[in-house]
């Protein structure tokens, strides 16, 4: 009878341990994934492929980094860069606006996707209204900046950036912020540079904006950077407007702070992952033992 218990014992002894194992397992590669999309998602992943003006005076550039970049991928057309957000990105064109859902500028699988510009636009920018899409993601990846422009004080500091396309700088400003969903016919409409209805656009944003930093007029060209929020269907709309002249790039402040951010969260990640996996060993070790002294108190009963 004894002998029973004691296989009983080592038994669930052994499945507790193998559930463990799977759950720490489950849990350290969670960790790992989680890492990795964030890292895929990040800013400074190509932004060594950035183009840049040979001087402060000139919007053009034929930087080779950016054109090798381009000929890796051929839907990559420009570039967007919102002034001390983390917003810093290739911008791309696929051949539907599901196209770059998943993928990111080199095609591979990503769920952080790739910021892209809607397809059915010209990708020189010259219609009225130029929706870019991108997936909202914690961590202030992607357009995860968005949703801080809600607040007018944080759009008066964060209010200027450049979009690069056809081979030229564009500054553009901040106008305003909207709160609305995916199936709004009036943000998602197109509106091509001779449209009758532009007016219409610019009367919704005006009504439905929180605030207006910009006047706008049908003889201005603008773009909507639009991302998910809370809920499925809900989106996050900052409308800006769109210059010929390029303004002059900040430093790069903020992405040495996000390198030192990413650095913490890789060793705080590998503590981590360090604290599991000898939590589990000595659990095993434990067993080991308890199986051992479990053997030896049998060995000790027979001699007796």
């Amino acid at each position: 009878m004894q002998k029973i218990i004691r296989g009983i014992n080592i038994i669930v002894d052994l499945v507790v341990l193998c559930v463990i194992l799977v759950l720490a397992s489950f849990g350290i590669y969670n960790i790992w994934d989680n890492y990795q999309i964030y890292q895929q998602a990040s800013s400074n992943r190509f932004e060594v492929y950035q183009p840049a003006a040979y001087d402060a005076d000139s919007t053009k550039s034929i930087d080779e980094r950016f054109l090798a970049l381009q000929k890796k991928n051929p839907d990559i057309i420009g570039w967007i860069h919102v002034f001390d957000t983390h917003i810093n990105y290739p911008m791309l064109q696929g051949k539907t606006n599901q196209t770059y859902i998943n993928l990111d500028p080199l095609r591979k699988f990503s769920l952080s996707g790739s910021i892209f510009l809607d397809s059915y636009t010209s990708k020189d920018f010259s219609e009225f209204s130029n929706v870019i899409y991108v997936h909202h993601m914690d961590q202030e990846k992607m357009f995860g900046d968005l949703d801080l422009y809600a607040k007018e004080s944080y759009a008066k500091a964060h209010d200027k950036g450049n979009l690069y396309y056809e081979g030229a700088f564009h500054g553009f400003d901040v106008v305003s912020f909207v709160e609305t969903n995916a199936y709004d016919s009036v943000i998602y409409s197109h509106y091509r540079a001779d449209s009758p209805n532009k007016q219409k656009l610019i009367d919704y944003i005006h009504e439905k904006g929180q605030y207006q930093l910009r006047e706008i007029s049908t003889n201005d060209k603008l773009a909507l950077f639009s991302t998910c929020a809370d809920g499925t269907d809900n989106r996050y709309i900052v409308v800006v407007k769109i210059n010929d002249k390029a303004y002059p790039e900040p430093k790069r402040k903020v992405y040495q702070q996000e390198t030192a951010r990413s650095q913490k969260r890789a060793i705080w990640m590998s503590v981590l992952l360090i604290f599991l996996v000898g939590i589990v060993v000595l659990l095993a070790y434990y067993l080991y033992r308890k199986k051992k002294k479990s053997k030896k108190k049998a060995i000790d009963e027979k001699v007796q």
